[in-house]
């Protein structure tokens, strides 16, 4: 009998990750437009899955379930070549081994070295590749000094025609 309760309990848990991450994965779409309509994004000018042109990207977020969901939407939606990290030390070894990336997605608040910290580190290592700053606190003095100083900066949950806009105008340069 207790067996089936733990089998039971890890269900429960396995669905409560199954919501959060769908939950994330429409945050992170949210197809209706602030103005209300249900239209999506234009993505015309977009690289698409059949046009050869994979960017390569690297989200960097401590949130595992976000840039995971994240990681699953540019990858399916976009036919991007996505990268996932949980830090900004992980962030620049990706670096420092040779990886190249078109575009950072950079969590502005992680423990440890936080994204400003990391931004400064890649602009160090010569990173050349598009860096975008991302935060769900737009109050914190994180983002008040990414924001002063004029560094690419959006917030999070991420709109889906930010995301379109973004990948649109990003080169496949590499970092």
């Amino acid at each position: 009998m207790e067996a089936r309760s733990i089998r039971c309990y890890d269900r429960v848990n396995a669905f409560k990750r199954i919501r959060t991450v769908s939950y994330i994965i429409s945050i992170i779409a949210n197809l209706p437009s602030p103005e209300g309509d249900a239209k999506r994004p234009d993505r015309s000018g977009m690289p698409d899955k059949s046009s050869g042109k994979k960017l390569r990207i690297l989200i960097v977020d401590d949130e595992e379930s976000f840039r995971e969901s994240m990681r699953y939407w540019l990858a399916r939606t976009f036919g991007a070549k996505v990268e996932v990290v949980g830090s900004g030390t992980a962030a620049l070894e990706k670096l420092k081994q040779g990886n190249t990336y078109d575009l950072i997605f950079l969590d502005v608040m992680m423990p440890g070295m936080d994204g400003l910290e990391t931004y400064r580190a890649l602009q160090e290592l010569a990173c050349t590749g598009r860096i975008v700053l991302m935060s769900a606190y737009s109050d914190s003095e994180q983002w008040k000094e990414a924001d002063a100083l004029e560094l690419e900066l959006i917030s999070k949950p991420i709109r889906e025609d930010m995301i379109v806009y973004i990948l649109s105008t990003t080169g496949g340069d590499g970092a």
